[in-house]
Protein backbone atom coordinates (compact mmCIF):
# COMPACT_ATOMS: atom_id res chain seq x y z
CA UNK A 1 0.00 0.00 0.00
CA UNK A 2 1.45 3.32 -1.13
CA UNK A 3 2.09 5.77 1.71
CA UNK A 4 0.44 9.30 2.21
CA UNK A 5 3.52 10.69 0.49
CA UNK A 6 3.63 8.95 -2.56
CA UNK A 7 0.37 9.30 -2.77
CA UNK A 8 0.55 13.04 -2.93
CA UNK A 9 3.61 12.98 -4.62
CA UNK A 10 1.63 11.15 -7.83
CA UNK A 11 -0.29 14.00 -8.10
CA UNK A 12 1.92 15.63 -9.91
CA UNK A 13 3.00 14.57 -13.14
CA UNK A 14 4.96 10.94 -13.38
CA UNK A 15 7.57 13.03 -16.00
CA UNK A 16 9.32 15.70 -15.11
CA UNK A 17 8.23 19.22 -16.03
CA UNK A 18 10.32 21.48 -18.96
CA UNK A 19 13.18 23.64 -17.26
CA UNK A 20 12.20 27.19 -19.09
CA UNK A 21 15.82 26.56 -20.21
CA UNK A 22 14.64 23.98 -22.63
CA UNK A 23 12.65 25.85 -23.57
CA UNK A 24 14.53 28.51 -25.12
CA UNK A 25 17.52 26.14 -26.00
CA UNK A 26 14.69 23.65 -28.77
CA UNK A 27 11.74 26.02 -29.56
CA UNK A 28 12.64 30.03 -29.22
CA UNK A 29 16.48 30.32 -30.45
CA UNK A 30 15.81 27.82 -33.22
CA UNK A 31 12.40 29.44 -34.36
CA UNK A 32 14.37 33.18 -34.30
CA UNK A 33 16.74 31.96 -35.66
CA UNK A 34 18.71 33.73 -33.26
CA UNK A 35 22.17 33.26 -31.21
CA UNK A 36 22.46 32.87 -27.88
CA UNK A 37 24.78 35.81 -27.76
CA UNK A 38 22.26 37.66 -29.30
CA UNK A 39 19.41 37.00 -27.37
CA UNK A 40 21.37 37.37 -24.25
CA UNK A 41 22.09 40.99 -25.71
CA UNK A 42 18.75 41.42 -26.84
CA UNK A 43 17.60 40.56 -22.38
CA UNK A 44 20.58 42.60 -21.19
CA UNK A 45 21.83 39.60 -19.69
CA UNK A 46 25.18 38.38 -19.34
CA UNK A 47 25.89 35.25 -21.59
CA UNK A 48 27.04 33.01 -19.13
CA UNK A 49 23.53 33.86 -17.16
CA UNK A 50 21.52 32.82 -20.40
CA UNK A 51 23.84 29.94 -21.09
CA UNK A 52 23.50 28.71 -17.44
CA UNK A 53 19.56 28.96 -17.80
CA UNK A 54 19.76 27.25 -21.34
CA UNK A 55 21.64 24.63 -20.07
CA UNK A 56 19.34 24.11 -17.01
CA UNK A 57 22.11 25.11 -14.62
CA UNK A 58 20.14 28.04 -13.08
CA UNK A 59 16.80 28.90 -12.37
CA UNK A 60 14.36 31.81 -14.51
CA UNK A 61 14.23 34.55 -12.02
CA UNK A 62 11.23 36.90 -11.42
CA UNK A 63 13.73 39.72 -13.40
CA UNK A 64 14.50 36.73 -15.90
CA UNK A 65 11.23 36.32 -16.74
CA UNK A 66 10.12 39.66 -17.04
CA UNK A 67 12.67 40.50 -19.48
CA UNK A 68 11.28 37.05 -21.49
CA UNK A 69 7.82 37.91 -21.66
CA UNK A 70 8.71 41.38 -22.51
CA UNK A 71 10.83 40.54 -25.78
CA UNK A 72 8.69 37.46 -26.67
CA UNK A 73 5.30 39.12 -25.95
CA UNK A 74 3.90 36.21 -23.15
CA UNK A 75 3.76 36.75 -19.73
CA UNK A 76 6.32 36.97 -16.91
CA UNK A 77 3.58 34.51 -14.92
CA UNK A 78 4.17 32.04 -18.06
CA UNK A 79 7.96 31.51 -17.59
CA UNK A 80 7.71 31.45 -13.79
CA UNK A 81 4.95 28.66 -13.98
CA UNK A 82 7.57 26.54 -16.32
CA UNK A 83 10.24 27.43 -12.88
CA UNK A 84 8.15 26.85 -10.51
CA UNK A 85 6.72 23.89 -11.88
CA UNK A 86 10.08 21.84 -12.79
CA UNK A 87 11.15 23.36 -9.09
CA UNK A 88 7.94 21.73 -7.29
CA UNK A 89 8.36 18.74 -9.18
CA UNK A 90 11.89 17.85 -7.96
CA UNK A 91 11.12 19.41 -4.31
CA UNK A 92 8.33 16.88 -3.72
CA UNK A 93 10.44 14.07 -5.15
CA UNK A 94 13.37 14.77 -2.34
CA UNK A 95 13.87 12.32 0.27
CA UNK A 96 14.72 14.57 2.71
CA UNK A 97 11.14 16.12 2.07
CA UNK A 98 9.24 12.79 1.82
CA UNK A 99 11.02 11.84 5.44
CA UNK A 100 8.38 14.80 6.95
CA UNK A 101 5.71 13.45 8.61
CA UNK A 102 2.06 15.42 8.45
CA UNK A 103 1.10 17.48 11.08
CA UNK A 104 -2.72 17.13 12.39
CA UNK A 105 -3.90 20.24 11.27
CA UNK A 106 -7.42 20.64 12.20
CA UNK A 107 -6.95 23.71 14.43
CA UNK A 108 -4.92 25.35 12.02
CA UNK A 109 -7.13 25.02 9.30
CA UNK A 110 -9.73 26.61 10.99
CA UNK A 111 -7.25 29.35 12.29
CA UNK A 112 -6.51 30.30 8.41
CA UNK A 113 -10.01 29.62 7.35
CA UNK A 114 -11.70 32.25 9.68
CA UNK A 115 -8.02 34.96 9.84
CA UNK A 116 -8.20 34.51 5.68
CA UNK A 117 -11.01 35.49 4.65
CA UNK A 118 -12.58 31.95 5.15
CA UNK A 119 -11.41 29.70 2.28
CA UNK A 120 -9.88 26.85 3.48
CA UNK A 121 -10.14 23.31 1.97
CA UNK A 122 -11.97 20.76 4.55
CA UNK A 123 -11.00 18.28 6.59
CA UNK A 124 -12.85 15.33 4.84
CA UNK A 125 -11.29 16.61 1.42
CA UNK A 126 -13.93 18.88 0.35
CA UNK A 127 -13.58 21.87 -2.11
CA UNK A 128 -13.45 24.96 -0.50
CA UNK A 129 -15.81 27.18 1.11
CA UNK A 130 -16.28 30.46 2.07
CA UNK A 131 -18.34 32.64 4.60
CA UNK A 132 -20.99 34.87 3.38
CA UNK A 133 -20.72 38.54 4.21
CA UNK A 134 -24.20 38.73 4.22
CA UNK A 135 -25.67 35.83 6.23
CA UNK A 136 -22.54 34.68 7.73
CA UNK A 137 -23.52 30.58 5.97
CA UNK A 138 -20.84 28.69 4.17
CA UNK A 139 -21.43 28.37 0.21
CA UNK A 140 -18.99 26.29 -1.98
CA UNK A 141 -16.52 28.18 -4.17
CA UNK A 142 -17.12 27.67 -7.66
CA UNK A 143 -14.36 27.55 -9.73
Amino acid sequence: MATETEERVTRRPAFQPVHPGVILRDSVLPALNMTKTALADHLGLSRQTLYEIINEKRPVTTDVAARLARAFGNTTQFWLNLQTNHDAWAAERDKAVQQVQRIAVARLRKHLFDAFGGVAEGASGDPPRRRSKVLGRRRSVVS
